[in-house]
């Protein structure tokens, strides 16, 4: 039974860490989409067009990401 408890303790510093990675996980693809977005944008002259899809694929993509992680089992 002891055995059992010690698995699942989780430390504070654990918990705060994977708090940080889903932030990272869910923040990055939406900020290179816009970023990739912008750059095509220019050279193209196409508006926001690019830019607002690529942003919303990035929130599609790290939303995904995340759920994915968040699903997934963590030593």
């Amino acid at each position: 039974m002891k055995q059992a408890q010690t698995d699942t303790d989780v430390s504070v510093s654990q918990h705060l860490a994977r708090i940080g990675v889903l932030g990272w996980t869910i923040l990055t693809p939406p900020l290179a989409g816009l970023l990739i977005g912008r750059w095509l944008d220019r050279h193209i002259g196409s508006g926001v067009a690019f830019s607002a899809l690529l942003l919303f694929a990035g929130f599609a993509g790290g939303g995904f990401s995340a759920w994915k992680w968040m699903n997934h089992p963590h030593a």
